[in-house]
C-alpha cells in the first residue's frame, strides 16, 4: 500500500512451487498468509499450479501433506486422493488426475 508515495505496509499472499522431474509433477510448499485464508487464495494458487502442469504436457500432479493436518481434508475437497504409497512418517502422498471431468469445478461437495 502506498500513501503519498511512501510504502505503509505490504501483503504477502505467498504461493507454491511446481517441480517437474523425470515425468512427475510435484506441488511443493503451498502457503497463504494466515490473515488471508478463507478468501480463495489457496484455491487460486493450486489451480494456477495445476494449469502449469497441464501447460507443460502432464496430466497428473502429486504432493505430500501431513496426514493429521486440516490441509489433508482441504486437498481431498480439491480432488486429491491418497496414494497409500509409503512416505515419511506422519505424511501422505496425494495425487490428482487433471484429465478427470468430474472435478472441473475443482471442489467436492460432501
Amino acid at each position: 500500500m502506498s500513501i503519498n508515495g511512501r510504502v505503509r505496509g505490504y501483503t504477502l499472499i505467498n504461493g507454491c512451487y511446481v517441480l517437474i522431474n523425470e515425468g512427475e509433477c510435484l506441488i511443493h510448499s503451498l502457503s497463504v498468509d494466515k490473515k488471508l485464508r478463507h478468501n480463495g487464495f489457496g484455491s487460486s494458487i493450486i489451480k494456477r499450479a495445476e494449469n502449469e502442469v497441464i501447460e507443460n504436457g502432464y496430466d497428473k500432479v502429486f504432493l505430500y501433506v501431513e496426514t493429521s493436518s486440516w490441509m489433508h481434508d482441504w486437498y481431498k475437497r480439491l480432488w486429491y486422493n491418497d496414494t497409500r504409497e509409503p512416505c515419511e512418517k506422519g505424511y501422505t502422498k496425494m495425487i490428482k488426475d487433471l484429465n478427470r471431468n468430474d472435478h472441473s469445478q475443482n471442489t467436492k461437495t460432501n
